[in-house]
């Protein structure tokens, strides 16, 4: 009997009709691998004589918060011993414990003369930074940042003594905490930054620490660059923080990249050698620092430029995205289809250079170690002696 198999192992590629050529592969005369254009729900790696489990999402709490209305921050900070979940909800901070409980780090009790609520529009997505034994955070400029050990029950800001500068993006960077996009004259293209290994019991931005863009594109976000670099990103640039540790101020800007920049902070993702970002004019990219770009000459999101077309300008904030390093992806939360808010996770695959998608709104996301100290003989002592134990999960 002859035969003919199709594996659909390239990944998405949208840029083309259904029945375009180019969705295939040849491998010999019976065999051909396949690109598709939906790519909703299908697998592109099964694996022979293995069991897969769902990538995706999981309800970290014990109890419901029935306020829950928008996330809009996730963190997850180590200290070498303790794990903490960071959740920015509507305007409130959660932290939660090891048995996924969460606890409010801020309230009109416990915090007076500290906001009640942080921001909580859809477009004030938070940025969260840890540095030392602290979580710091800020809601894109609305207030002063905060910060937190694991050890505290309540927040804290972050800035004890000068003047209480707001800032969109923080990064922390050669010892010191940067701030990006204040809220003072000119502050939309400005850096300021703390002195080296900060006291925090007296904390400040002194007013020399402090820096324009060479340009007047203002600052979209602020992102390390692997281990030694650090990099500032415009809507039409993206400039280089040089580090000069033995000038009295520290820090230079220099311009890498003209006409050409980020979307927003979330958006970008370092990978060590390189950031994975979205362009307003290219889509998605690879970014290696020097003065190409994007990378290669040509966006990584060129096979779906279909998908990359619903994308609304009026929502490019909204795009987040993070490292899912169990499957050697990048994945995006992205509002598709006109939606003004997420709708889909687009993942590409860096070794491959494919694509797929999932039909999963996530306003934010995150890619999170979740330890258990739980095995086999500890799944059977509490009853599960056989997989249909489990039921349907």
């Amino acid at each position: 009997m002859n035969s003919y198999k199709i594996i659909p192992a390239l990944g998405l590629k949208t840029n083309v009709p259904e029945n375009d050529p180019t969705l295939f592969k040849q491998i010999d005369e019976t065999t051909a691998v396949t690109h598709c254009v939906d790519g909703v729900n299908v697998d592109f790696s099964t694996v022979r004589n293995a069991c897969s489990k769902s990538k995706g999402k999981a309800k970290w709490s014990k109890s419901a918060n029935g306020e829950a209305t928008r996330c809009l921050g996730l963190f997850e900070y180590y200290d070498g011993s303790n794990h903490d979940k960071w959740i920015a909800d509507n305007g409130k901070v959660y932290r939660y414990d090891a048995t996924r409980t969460p606890q409010r780090m801020c309230d009109t009790a416990s915090c007076a003369g500290y906001p009640v609520e942080f921001a909580k529009n859809d477009n004030d997505l938070y940025t969260f930074i840890q540095y030392g034994d602290y979580t710091i955070f800020t809601d894109r400029g609305e207030h002063t940042p905060y910060k937190a050990s694991h050890s505290d029950t309540e927040l804290s800001m972050l800035v004890q003594s000068g003047l209480e500068y707001k800032f969109r993006y923080l990064e922390q960077y050669r010892g010191r905490i940067i701030g990006a996009y204040s809220s003072e004259t000119n502050g939309d293209i400005e850096i300021r930054w703390t002195n080296a290994i900060p006291v925090w019991a007296s904390l400040d931005f002194p007013a020399a620490n402090q820096l324009y863009k060479p340009n007047d594109d203002r600052i979209v976000g602020i992102k390390r660059f692997g281990g030694s670099g650090c990099l500032l990103y415009g809507e039409h640039s993206i400039d280089r923080i040089d580090y000069y540790s033995s000038y009295t101020s520290p820090f230079g800007i220099v311009n890498m990249v003209a006409y050409q920049g980020a979307v927003n902070h979330h958006s970008i993702v370092d990978f060590g050698d390189r950031h994975y970002l979205f362009n307003a004019n290219y889509g998605f990219c690879e970014y290696r620092g020097g003065y190409e770009f994007p990378y290669g000459g040509k966006p990584i999101s060129e096979d779906i430029e279909e998908d990359i077309a619903k994308i609304g300008e009026g929502f490019y904030d909204l795009i987040v995205g993070t490292k899912s390093p169990h499957t050697n992806e990048v994945v995006w939360a992205v509002p598709l289809d006109g939606e003004g808010y997420p709708t889909h996770l687009l993942f590409y695959n860096y070794l491959t250079q494919s694509w797929r998608k999932e039909a999963k709104p996530a306003r934010f996301i995150d890619s999170w170690i979740i330890s258990t100290d739980l095995t086999w003989t500890d799944i059977i002592a509490l009853g599960y002696t056989v997989w249909t134990d489990f039921g349907t999960d």
